[in-house]
């Protein structure tokens, strides 16, 4: 049976999971919250498992971009109208999101609340991911497949206005997608629609479940965060690092760069000393040297004060945090991350390599 999701009570655990889930990327929780909100002001968000979404055709959701800079730039209106967008060239049904996030994990709320569409409860990715070639399910492995993107931002009237849709090579117009939104910020992308059916074994099925369920957890003990995440991490079969003592972040280094946050932050915890690269989200986590953790391991910061997770463009010296990490088994993962090719572009970014850490998870 479809579950509906009406409340801000909905909303705040889907930002919530989503955030954990974001492993310190996937949008604000702020942003998040406001999408989230106004959709279930004018509708109710209609989720079906995959078995019921038989014979439909899904496109995905997703906002692409800086988190530093993409803050504020778009509105619910950009997804509908990038829903929209592409509708116009192409049949499409239903929607997935294309990761869990604070923001992504909402992304497509709008466009389930405003147009009534379904949404499918299978994202492209259980956790978050920088990459549009990572959020494509395997995609761009078939033969003669044409990748539709259409994208939306800025409002009417704005100098920052911009909309349309590419057609071609799933690689290139995801690339000029992201060139695009390193021009403008962020972009509202509606992409990629495939039959249901490709669902059940390329997207993370279950995921927003997933992200409702670990959300429900961190709302419930908001006000005892280290006893949330702990019961969280449990769930995912994770732990928390800090637990003994919060680590404290002593370095930080954020650029932007192609689309992207890029950078490190370096930390103390108790007595050893932590370092963790991201490409938006984390993409390492080293120990006094050694390698503990390697994306799509889940690495995601955390905040003391509340059981609230952080991004990775919030970290800055003299802050204190907990870390969660969870290995990559535990989470629901699409297709997308299974190919060695899709890592080439965060290797070269983070300067470090990832694939030796994770054969047992890659495909060619």
């Amino acid at each position: 049976m479809p579950i509906y999701l009406s409340t801000l009570e909905d909303v705040r655990k889907a930002v919530l999971g989503g955030g954990f889930l974001g492993g310190g990327g996937g949008g604000s929780l702020e942003e998040g919250m406001r999408l989230g909100g106004a959709a279930v002001s004018f509708g109710t968000i209609e989720v079906v498992s995959v078995k019921e979404a038989s014979g439909l055709i899904a496109a995905t959701v997703s906002s692409v971009g800086s988190q530093a800079l993409g803050r504020g730039v778009l509105r619910s209106a950009n997804y509908v109208e990038a829903f929209l967008e592409l509708a116009d060239r192409v049949e499409v049904d239903a929607i997935i999101s294309s990761e869990n996030g604070g923001m992504n994990t909402l992304a497509p709320w709008p466009i389930a609340a405003g147009l009534g569409v379904p949404l499918i409860d299978a994202p492209a990715d259980g956790r978050a991911h920088p990459t549009g070639l990572m959020g494509s399910m395997g995609l761009h492995r078939l033969e003669d497949y044409v990748s539709i993107q259409a994208f939306s931002t800025g409002l009417p009237g704005s100098q920052h206005r911009l909309r349309g849709a590419l057609e071609g090579r799933l690689e290139d117009t995801s690339t000029a997608i992201r060139k695009l939104a390193s021009i403008h910020g962020v972009l509202a992308v509606v992409r990629n629609p495939v039959d249901s059916s490709y669902l059940e074994d390329n997207a993370a099925v279950g995921g927003l479940k997933l992200a409702l369920e670990v959300g429900g957890i961190l709302l419930e003990m908001e006000d005892e965060p280290l006893e949330a995440y702990a019961k969280a991490s449990e769930k995912l079969g994770g732990k928390i690092i800090g637990a003994n003592g919060e680590c404290r972040v002593e370095d930080t280094h954020l650029e932007t760069r192609g689309g992207f946050d890029v950078g490190y932050a370096d930390l103390s915890c108790s007595k050893h000393r932590l370092k963790m690269g991201f490409v938006n989200e984390v993409m390492y986590l080293d120990m006094d040297g050694e390698r503990i953790a390697t994306f799509p391991d889940l690495v995601t910061p955390l905040r003391v004060d509340k059981a609230e997770p952080l991004l990775t463009a919030d970290l800055k010296p003299g802050l204190t945090v907990y870390l969660a990490v969870v290995p990559w088994k535990n989470i629901p993962l699409g297709s997308g991350l299974k190919y060695r090719e899709a890592y080439e572009t965060l290797e070269e970014a983070v300067g470090v390599n990832l694939t030796s850490h994770i054969e047992e998870l890659l495909e060619g």
